[in-house]
């Protein structure tokens, strides 16, 4: 009797065995397919809305920043505490969406190429990444704008739009955007929260430059400038100045998480640009690249007129003369 027992008791133990072994093989597989799966999406390049392909680094944002864009510590300050705290959230209450304001050559759109390319591992390349300018022959009408927005939010919930030279586009143009932007769970069925919108434009740079120029008239560091020195300038530059933006809901009620305040860039910021394009330029093409450049206001030289915008063109032009 006893022996029987034992035997049963045998026979039931190796049938939980070998099923804790069928489940374990099953994880098994089931992993390695996965990362089969995973590996041809990467070999192929099927960029899919998914931890593949979507990595919000913010480290290498900052450190990309840093390297890449000069004299403008509010986008330390204030950008990346912001844009990390947003994409670490997995239920935001509604998207995220800034406005970047400056004269041309500041770091506006390389802030938003930037961002880019730490969201996304194929970067400006990503099927999740749109940048609209004027330029753009499918910015035809709200309605197609709104479609292609529509369509790529759907596709993927963490998208990034960048809407460029928004000075130059008819007023109003965005004022279809609200519905999405607000503190909605879905829109037509599709959930816009997780999105990030970044409007960029030279709206409001005249008041930032003057603000700019009358805080180093003051003593005031650049390294100390607050955001807040801008906050009702740029809002009102957003609602009033001529430009998509201009007297839409979106300004007015508040959509707009965060103005972004590109200071106008100082001789030693210009250096800066010249030399991370052509780290060994020398002393003299140096200073001919920057005789070129136009600085401002005329009683004070003290910011360049195009920021960094011409540095290549003007590098380039000096070199070939070396060469000659």
């Amino acid at each position: 009797m006893l022996s029987c027992n034992h035997y049963e008791l045998s026979t039931e133990m190796n049938s939980i065995n070998f099923l804790w072994l069928m489940i374990l093989m099953s994880f098994v597989s089931l992993s390695l397919e996965l990362t089969y799966f995973n590996s041809l999406e990467k070999f192929f390049g099927l960029e899919r809305c998914n931890s593949n392909w979507i990595k919000k680094d913010i480290e290498g944002l900052s450190s990309d920043l840093k390297s890449k864009v000069f004299g403008q510590p509010l986008i330390g300050k204030a950008l990346l505490s912001s844009l990390k705290f947003f994409l670490e959230n997995d239920n935001p209450s509604k998207p995220f969406v800034m406005s970047f304001h400056g004269s041309p050559g500041t770091g506006k759109t390389m802030v938003s190429q930037l961002i880019a390319a730490n969201m996304y591992f194929k970067g400006t390349k990503s099927k999740f990444y749109r940048h609209y300018t004027m330029a753009d022959t499918h910015f035809v009408s709200q309605i197609e704008l709104i479609d292609d927005i529509k369509t790529r939010a759907k596709n993927c919930e963490r998208s990034l739009f960048v809407f460029d030279e928004i000075e130059k586009m008819p007023n109003g143009t965005f004022d279809a955007l609200k519905p999405f932007l607000d503190f909605h769970h879905e829109v037509i069925g599709i959930d816009f929260r997780k999105n990030v919108f970044i409007f960029i434009s030279n709206n409001g740079m005249n008041k930032i430059n003057s603000i700019t120029k009358d805080l180093w008239y003051n003593g005031v560091k650049r390294e100390e400038i607050k955001l807040s020195s801008f906050d009702k300038s740029l809002f009102t530059s957003a609602l009033n100045e001529e430009g998509g933006l201009k007297g839409t809901g979106v300004v007015k009620n508040y959509l707009v998480d965060l103005y972004l305040p590109f200071l106008p860039l100082e001789k030693e910021h210009v250096e800066q640009c010249i030399r991370a394009y052509q780290h060994d330029i020398s002393s003299k093409n140096m200073n001919n690249v920057i005789d070129d450049l136009v600085f401002e206001p005329k009683d004070a030289p003290l910011f360049s007129l195009s920021g960094c915008k011409s540095v290549e063109s003007l590098v380039r032009r000096y070199h070939w003369h070396d060469e000659l």
